[in-house]
């Protein structure tokens, strides 16, 4: 589903007080990710309003994960992890794939930019894995390469494949002072964004995830994103892509099949996403191939479609449902009037035709939109200003209802970071470096509970 509309046409409101209550109702597994975090508002304002038994069947299945870390809990993503049985090699590929769509002027600096980043990120990426070690000492790994020996002989017993990394290790270690800078300088400078704040090294270090797909789709979560107090525009954008490459990731892995449950993914203000024509292409697969032939329900939200390139375009609008309210300017009602406007032959010329309904578009009344369902070749009209009418977001609900949702969704800073601090020294000490521990694996829900602090009861939320 595509939902184009402009800011204040009720988009948010169609979304989290419509929508998303539907896919909860009827049980369907949900991702919504939400960079502003008004339809995040909408949603748990909604639910609070719903009849005590409705609440109950859908409260238990509600995740907030708070990408600010707000109050003090993070919903752990680290950056390498194992879904089955994928090699060194292709855990050490997904954070320098991310780098890789968030900056696609990398590959214009052969020298100091993509080339290197990628040979030092991989090897690095294989033996900060098979140490069970994250992005967070991947400095420490460039830095001092030689206080890793007693870990690599100890890797090198344990998984054979990893001989190559650490033979690139030995001779990077030999390398001088400034070269090693001068081919790393590119790799550190990109992880930086997800170690150097103290909330965002505890969630993309931690050994553990916190959100497991598999365990979304057996319980029929709805996980609520919402990345509104992240203010940093380049870490903000380095999330979202994280986590559309995280779950492109699971989707992959899982494999197609109709007789997979479907996920919803639902993502507000996509344009924050899509700036490249690297991302265009990722998109254009996402939609075209694995929407369809992996069970992934796609609904992206977004203010115009002018807001994107060409490609970007095509792909969007080759979703099967497609939602219009208010444009922001005639051009994107252009845009939309060409791609599904139905016209006559004869009753005026085809260009003020798409004028005409340019201007339709542009003079919609807020709450009111235009639908055209996946397999229909026509419009219909429709308007969101009765339902609900007169609620609106309740701020002392949601903020109850968030704080509540943060402690059981998520992890106490502090741990994290003790546990995170506590890797580097471990590797210089050596009689710690016998110490086998396992390559990170699926978490276990179970062993998260030992962080949760006493909260407060469900009845609480409702």
């Amino acid at each position: 589903m595509n939902i184009v509309a402009a800011r204040g046409s009720g988009k948010s409101r169609l979304l989290g007080r419509i929508l998303l209550p539907q896919d909860a109702y009827n049980d369907v597994p949900t991702i919504m990710i939400d960079p502003i975090g008004e339809t995040i508002n909408n949603f748990l304002s909604k639910v609070s309003e719903l009849p005590r038994a409705i609440q109950e069947k859908i409260w238990p299945r509600v995740r907030y994960i708070d990408m600010a870390g707000r109050n003090g809990y993070v919903a752990p993503f680290p950056l390498l992890y194992r879904l089955g049985t994928e090699s060194l090699y292709q855990i050490a590929q997904r954070p320098l794939e991310v780098f890789r769509m968030a900056d696609p002027f990398l590959r214009e600096a052969p020298i100091h930019g993509w080339n290197p980043l990628w040979l030092i990120g991989t090897h690095a990426g294989r033996v900060l894995a098979a140490c069970n070690c994250q992005i967070s000492e991947l400095e420490h790994l460039l830095v001092y390469p030689d206080q890793w020996e007693g870990r690599f002989q100890q890797i090198e017993q344990q998984y054979p494949e990893v001989a190559k990394s650490t033979a690139f290790f030995r001779r990077f270690a030999k390398w001088s002072g400034d070269r090693r800078l001068s081919r790393s300088e590119s790799l550190l400078i990109k992880t930086s964004a997800f170690t150097l704040d103290p909330t965002t090294l505890a969630m993309f270090s931690a050994s553990d995830r916190a959100m497991d797909i598999y365990k979304v789709i057996d319980e029929r979560q709805i996980v609520l994103v919402d990345m509104s107090g992240v203010t940093d525009t380049e870490r903000r954008r380095f999330m979202l892509i994280w986590l559309i490459s995280y779950i492109t990731t699971f989707i992959k892995h899982r494999g197609p099949g109709h007789h997979h449950h479907p996920l919803s993914l639902v993502i507000d203000e996509f344009s924050l996403l899509t700036h490249d024509e690297v991302f265009s292409q990722e998109l254009d697969e996402l939609i075209n191939v694995y929407s369809r032939s992996h069970r992934l329900w796609i609904t992206v939200a977004s203010q115009s479609i002018g807001q994107f390139n060409e490609k970007t375009q095509r792909a969007l609008l080759s979703l099967g449902t497609q939602i219009f309210g208010a444009v922001p300017d005639i051009e994107s009602g252009k845009k939309l009037a060409e791609s599904f406007g139905t016209f006559s032959l004869t009753y005026a010329p085809m260009i003020d035709q798409i004028q005409t309904m340019a201007q339709q578009l542009r003079a919609l009344e807020k709450f009111s939109f235009l639908i055209r369902p996946a397999g229909v070749n026509r419009l219909y009209s429709v308007h969101i200003r009765d339902i609900d009418a007169g609620q609106w977001i309740n701020p002392d609900i949601v903020e109850r209802a968030k704080s509540i949702l943060r402690k059981r969704s998520g992890l106490p800073i502090a741990p994290l970071l003790s546990d995170i601090t506590s890797r580097v020294p471990r590797l210089t000490i050596s009689d710690a470096l016998s110490q086998s521990r396992p390559l990170v694996t699926l978490p276990k829900h179970e062993t998260q509970r030992n962080y949760l602090p006493p909260q407060d009861t469900e009845e609480d939320v409702y």
